[in-house]
């Protein structure tokens, strides 16, 4: 009997046991994202954009975008991550119903139709981010005052759509704290498109975790409110939209850099004039890699 009692005894510590390595080992398996570049780090981040968006059912608009950006780390200023952003490639292929579009700023075309872009290319601007990748403010924009984007960047730098898009597809994905494989968390933003503004919530999920890699999974449901479209005249139409992402990404754990990730994004919606509704679908497939340099 008293063996039995021994017996009991010594499995109950060993239950426990088991139990107490295990809660440790799920809290030393969680590990800590986010943006982690040290000073003088420099990365060069390239951003492909296929799209394919269609109108009344038969018009066609095909878009092939790159952009290829330079990430340089400086010290950090009031406990905020600083930045230094440089375009460093623009290139652009595309149709539509009034014809084909192409340029690239390693063999610019000075009578391309979008020639004027290529003119932000070798300018820099500064991003300020917390640890958990949010942009917080930026400085520098007046550099690009003399290009149509610029002009368009510094009317509004924290809200302009091609500006935060890049900064929340490069960097708003970190969690904020310690993640184990299987937890998930959301991000929940707005992205201003000229005068329309989609509301984003985007789920992301540490699927695994190898050779100091994570990797991770991302769902975002995409909504476009009714909106009144600005025009010159009389004539306002409305549109309205909404849609879905999912993809997938690889982050080095150590710097927070994300390493390479795909995306796909489905969304449909219509614009209302004059009693009439148009519908319209955009098919996009975004992919990111990056490298140090």
């Amino acid at each position: 009997m008293n063996c039995l009692k021994l017996l009991k005894t010594l499995s109950f510590f060993f239950i426990l046991g088991l139990c107490l390595a295990a809660c440790q080992s799920n809290k030393k398996d969680k590990i800590d994202l986010k943006l982690n570049f040290q000073p003088g780090d420099k990365y060069q981040y390239t951003t492909s954009i296929e799209q394919d968006i269609t109108t009344m059912g038969f018009a066609h608009i095909k878009l092939n975008f790159t952009i290829d950006l330079i990430y340089e780390m400086y010290p950090k200023e009031n406990g905020l991550q600083k930045l230094g952003v440089t375009y460093d490639h623009l290139a652009l292929q595309g149709s539509s119903p009034q014809g084909p579009v192409s340029y690239d700023s390693k063999n610019p075309d000075q009578s391309s139709t979008v020639s004027e872009m290529g003119k932000i290319v070798g300018k820099t601007f500064y991003a300020y981010l917390n640890p958990d990748g949010t942009l917080q403010k930026v400085e520098g924009l007046s550099a690009l005052m003399d290009t149509t984007l610029g002009r368009s960047l510094a009317k509004g730098p924290l809200t302009d759509s091609s500006f935060t898009m890049m900064m929340r597809n490069a960097f708003d994905m970190y969690p904020g704290k310690p993640v184990a494989v299987g937890e998930s968390w959301q991000k929940t933003t707005s992205m201003d498109l000229s005068s329309f503004k989609f509301n984003m919530h985007n789920t992301y999920t540490l699927k695994s975790v190898q050779d100091g890699i994570a990797n991770i999974s991302v769902t975002s449901d995409l909504k476009l409110p009714e909106t009144e479209i600005n025009t010159p005249n009389d004539f306002k139409p409305k549109m309205e939209m909404s849609g879905r992402q999912e993809g997938s990404m690889k982050v080095n754990i150590a710097t927070g850099q994300i390493i390479s990730g795909t995306t796909t994004q489905n969304i449909e919606g219509k614009m209302t004039a004059a009693g009439q509704e148009i519908p319209m679908t955009i098919k996009s497939t975004i992919q990111t890699k990056s490298k140090k340099i």
